[in-house]
């Protein structure tokens, strides 16, 4: 693997670790605190990156089988099955089989969404390792048959039963702390989204929170006549982003924060998408990346489809520069998006 690969791959991991610290994972990394932690995008982007080894993935097993009760009614299967969907067919199979895992340690159905999701295509799904670090194919014997049942081959999981729950004093939870006060409903994350991003309209809020705009518009309408949202008003001008907004210092109130304390919104699931499709490519096409013209080729097309999701995640990443291909010639496309990359990872660790 490229250093630079290795670096980011190294980066975005870290914040995973940190996201699962912030809700109660038991790791040494210090937990997130400065930007809010998507559940389901958390889930989905351990199914996927998360799959460099057993470490991270173990300790999601563990979390969901030690808050079985919590993850049962604020993980939001209808906005996790959508966020998958995005990242490609194969998630469907590994949430499935993470449930059904954890499920059977329960004893308990636990998000059984996932796996009607993991069917889909299981028949004609070829079995693989589960670990992308496997060097050598493990044993039929020897391997878990939860997870076989899914065609993933993997050994037993290292469950410790150590995981807490998520620390709801920190404000990275504001999401988990949202849907406790709110119910686990859209409404819940219409909130979240307002109270520590920007005025939005209704395209705007459901493309950052990944559920569909209809149903958005109609609860949008609904809190603004029950009072708890405003819409244009004498702050409209000043808001720029959208119609609708919220009073920051009354909602930070209500859950006992202060405003200075609230946490920045990043749109996870798309910022994980984007450095996905650069591990899973490289991954997938790697002879391609070993000739220059295919490799020039390739990052050109993941530059077109990875600079929008990242730069449109939030304000913060918003203001870095996007490389414009049109003047680029050759391996100049994999300068100019590693740069990007680079830039991109500073920004959001600095923020996370």
């Amino acid at each position: 693997m490229e250093k630079w690969l290795a670096d980011l791959s190294d980066g975005i991991e870290g914040i995973i670790y940190r996201q699962w610290s912030a809700l109660g994972a038991f790791l040494a990394e210090e937990a997130s605190s400065q930007t809010v932690v998507d559940p389901e995008a958390l889930l989905v982007a351990t199914c996927t990156i998360g799959r460099s080894g057993p470490r991270i993935f173990d300790e999601m097993l563990d979390w969901l089988i030690q808050n079985e009760r919590f993850a049962a009614r604020f993980i939001r299967s209808v906005r996790l099955k959508t966020i998958a969907e995005s990242f490609g067919s194969g998630v469907g199979r590994v949430l499935a089989a993470v449930t059904d895992y954890a499920s059977a340690s329960t004893r308990k159905d636990l998000l059984p969404a996932m796996r009607a999701m993991g069917r889909e295509g299981l028949e004609t799904a070829p079995e693989e390792e589960l670990f992308f670090s496997s060097k050598d194919r493990l044993e039929q014997r020897a391997a878990n048959p939860t997870f076989l049942r899914w065609k993933l081959v993997r050994g037993e999981p290292r469950i410790r039963r150590h995981s807490g729950r998520p620390d709801m004093e920190n404000p990275a939870n504001v999401m988990t702390a949202m849907r406790q006060h709110y119910g686990p409903s859209v409404k819940a994350d219409i909130l979240t989204y307002l109270l520590t991003g920007r005025p939005g309209n209704s395209y705007t809020i459901a493309r950052k929170i990944r559920y569909n705009q209809s149903s958005v518009y109609r609860e949008l309408e609904k809190m603004v006549e029950d009072g708890l949202l405003n819409k244009y008003g004498s702050n409209y001008q000043k808001q720029q982003g959208g119609p609708y907004w919220v009073d920051r210092a009354r909602m930070a109130s209500v859950l006992g924060w202060s405003t200075d304390e609230l946490p920045v919104f990043l749109a996870w699931p798309d910022i994980f998408l984007a450095y996905h499709m650069i591990f899973s490519d490289w991954r997938e096409h790697s002879e391609d990346y070993r000739k220059e013209f295919f490799q020039a080729e390739r990052m050109r097309d993941l530059a077109v489809k990875v600079v929008p999701l990242i730069r449109e995640a939030g304000e913060p990443l918003s203001l870095l520069a996007t490389p414009d291909i049109s003047r680029l010639k050759g391996l100049q496309h994999k300068d100019k998006l590693v740069s990007f990359l680079r830039e991109a990872m500073s920004v959001i660790e600095s923020a996370n």
